[in-house]
């Protein structure tokens, strides 16, 4: 039996993360994976690379496999064109009984392969990743919309992995009333008492801010910038400490990287992810 492998309309982070929750389904049930590479979106991204490799390894066992019977993993309403990302990464998630990044941490070779492809594109380092925390800022699209506390979507999503149902980004709209679970800016207050806990560990690092060109900000922090979201995620993985945003681009840095120590904002796609739930053996340092 096996899977067929799909991307998302959306950017980098997003696909990534529906990479992983296939990958991880795939394993959990020992499915092949077919793909297409030339057909996916941001199939050049090293990131991406290291995923298809690792598929590539996983299939090797597959070789007299009969591929006739295609498992549907699609029997959803669309959202982008897709599977609605937080019910197919909750579904995931119950699946494996465990969050997906400790899980691609432990079972697979994944950031071995992603380390590799990374030295070949040969990336310079502006800072000390020992003594350095690096603070994602989600900005771009949404730098106009409002922080809100995540602990409401996350809550709701919690419960429904605690009721073993199944988690639909729309929901809290219908059942809560008003639609709060959407990448976004944190509070400059929230984000600044997050650097300070983290000095207050760390007091002999430096702070420095990554965002996308042109971003305004009042945080008294040198800023890395770049047209290149690879390059800005790329040393969001090799950071020793990281402050991370509402964002699943921040989130899929944990996927790849080798922290010693995570700040992460809580919402309801990393509830969904199994991060902050009963399934959780990462433990991160959670804020809302």
């Amino acid at each position: 039996m096996y899977i067929q492998l799909f991307d998302r309309s959306d950017r980098l982070g997003s696909n990534i993360m529906n990479y992983i929750a296939q990958l991880l389904y795939a394993l959990k049930y020992n499915l092949y994976i077919q793909y297409d590479a030339h057909s996916l979106n941001y199939n050049d991204s090293i990131f991406v690379k290291a995923i298809f490799q690792y598929i590539d390894i996983h299939n090797i066992s597959f070789s007299n496999e009969d591929f006739s019977k295609k498992v549907d993993l699609t029997t959803t309403r669309d959202i982008w064109g897709n599977t609605d990302f937080c019910f197919s990464m909750s579904r995931t998630t119950k699946e494996l009984q465990q969050d997906l990044i400790s899980f691609i941490h432990m079972k697979t070779p994944i950031r071995t392969l992603f380390r590799e492809l990374a030295i070949l594109k040969q990336y310079t380092i502006p800072f000390d990743p020992k003594t350095t925390i690096l603070v994602h800022l989600r900005l771009d699209d949404v730098c106009d919309r409002e922080d809100y506390d995540g602990n409401l979507c996350a809550s709701f999503y919690r419960n429904k992995l605690i009721q073993g149902k199944d988690c639909w980004d729309k929901a809290p709209q219908t059942e809560l009333g008003r639609a709060i679970n959407w990448q976004a800016p944190l509070a400059l207050d929230k984000l600044q008492r997050q650097i300070n806990i983290a000095k207050s560990t760390y007091p002999t690092h430096s702070v420095k801010l990554i965002s996308t060109p042109n971003a305004q900000t009042p945080l008294p922090y040198p800023l890395i910038s770049s047209h290149d979201p690879e390059y800005d995620l790329y040393l969001l993985t090799v950071c020793d400490v990281v402050i991370l945003s509402r964002s699943t681009y921040a989130l899929s840095a944990a996927l790849f990287g080798h922290h010693t120590t995570v700040y992460m904002p809580i919402w309801g796609h990393f509830v969904c992810c199994g991060l902050d739930t009963q399934y959780d053996k990462k433990r991160y340092h959670y804020f809302y």
